[in-house]
C-alpha cells in the first residue's frame, strides 16, 4: 500500500464516520472501511447516538498521509499509516440545534489490515497529538 491508497482509505473512513453518527445514522458503510476492533466500536457508538436523539456534523479541512510503514506483521496483511488531520465537528440534538462542537488538527495512527476481498479497512486509530478549539463554533 503506498501513500495514496492509505488516503484513499482514511478518506473513506471519515465519510462513513460522517454517515454513521451523521442525521440519518447510516451505518451501511462500516463493514467496508473498518475491521474489528473499530467497525464494533463505531457501531456501538453510532447505535447509542440514534437512541439518544444525536447527531454529528463533521468536516474534514485537512487531509495528508505522512507515512505509510508495510513492515508489521500480522495474521492479515496490514499496514500502520500516520497521517495529519485537520477537522471540525458539531454535536446536534435531532432538532438540529447545535450543542457543542470543535476545530481540531492532529496526527493519528492508523492500523489498516486487508480483508480476503482484498479491501483494506481501519481497524484501529490512535490519536497521537492535537490541538483543539472547543466549545460552540
Amino acid at each position: 500500500m503506498g501513500i495514496k491508497k492509505a488516503g484513499q482509505v482514511v478518506r473513506a473512513w471519515q465519510e462513513a464516520k460522517q454517515a454513521a453518527l451523521g442525521r440519518s445514522h447510516d451505518v451501511s458503510q462500516l463493514p467496508n472501511v473498518l475491521a474489528e476492533p473499530m467497525l464494533g466500536e463505531t457501531w456501538r457508538k453510532a447505535a447509542t447516538f440514534r437512541e439518544q436523539g444525536w447527531f454529528m456534523r463533521y468536516k474534514l479541512h485537512r487531509l495528508k498521509v505522512t507515512e505509510v510503514d508495510t513492515k508489521a506483521t500480522g495474521k492479515r496483511p496490514n499496514v500502520t499509516v500516520l497521517a495529519s488531520l485537520d477537522e471540525s465537528a458539531s454535536l446536534c440534538g435531532m432538532d438540529g440545534q447545535q450543542a457543542d462542537g470543535y476545530r481540531s488538527s492532529y496526527d493519528a495512527q492508523y492500523r489498516m489490515v486487508q480483508g480476503k476481498d482484498g479491501l483494506w479497512r481501519v481497524a484501529s486509530v490512535e490519536v497521537l497529538g492535537e490541538e483543539m478549539n472547543g466549545g460552540k463554533q
